[in-house]
C-alpha cells in the first residue's frame, strides 16, 4: 500500500452529512428501477424507495460525507470537472435485486470509466483536504482491515 495513513477511530471528524455523486438514467431504465424498488417495498421494508418523484433512480458513482460549509466548494469543483461527461453514455446491461432491497445496475463501462474515475479522483483531493468520516464507517472502523480503510 502506498501512501497508507493509519488513523484511530478517535482521530476522524464525522461528516455533518452524507452525499452520493450520481448519474440519472433515461428511459426506460429509470422507470425500470423504479417499478422494481416500488415492487420490493409492497414485499419487504425498503427505506430507500426509488419512486422518481422523492428518490429518483439513479447509478451512485461516488457516496461520502463532508460538512455543510464545504458542500458549495465540493459542488463547484465537480461542477467544473464533471462539465465535458454531462452527456456520457452508458448502456445498462444487466438491473438486479440485492440484499434490503437494492436494486442495482450493472453497467458496460465503455465511456463511462472517465466520469467514474474523474468523479473519484475530484472526490479523493476534495476528502484529503477536508477529511470528514460518514458516521457509519467510524462506527465500524476499527473492524475493517487496513486495505478497507483505504
Amino acid at each position: 500500500m502506498t501512501n497508507s495513513i493509519i488513523l484511530e477511530t478517535a482521530s476522524l471528524r464525522p461528516a455533518d452529512l452524507s452525499f452520493c455523486v450520481a448519474v440519472i438514467p433515461t428511459p426506460p431504465v429509470k422507470e425500470m428501477v423504479a417499478s422494481a424498488s416500488l415492487a420490493i417495498t409492497k414485499e419487504f421494508e425498503n427505506r430507500n424507495i426509488i419512486d422518481n418523484n422523492v428518490f429518483p433512480a439513479h447509478v451512485s458513482l461516488y457516496i461520502g460525507g463532508t460538512d455543510y460549509e464545504f458542500l458549495d466548494a465540493l459542488g463547484k469543483k465537480l461542477q467544473e470537472r464533471l462539465t465535458p461527461y454531462l452527456v456520457t453514455r452508458f448502456v445498462a446491461d444487466r438491473l438486479y435485486e440485492g440484499s434490503r432491497g437494492f436494486i442495482g445496475i450493472d453497467c458496460v463501462p465503455y465511456g463511462f470509466l472517465p466520469l467514474i474515475e474523474t468523479t473519484a479522483e475530484t472526490c479523493g483531493e476534495f476528502h484529503r483536504q477536508h477529511a470528514r468520516y460518514r458516521p457509519h464507517l467510524i462506527e465500524r472502523w476499527p473492524r475493517l482491515k487496513p486495505d478497507e480503510r483505504q
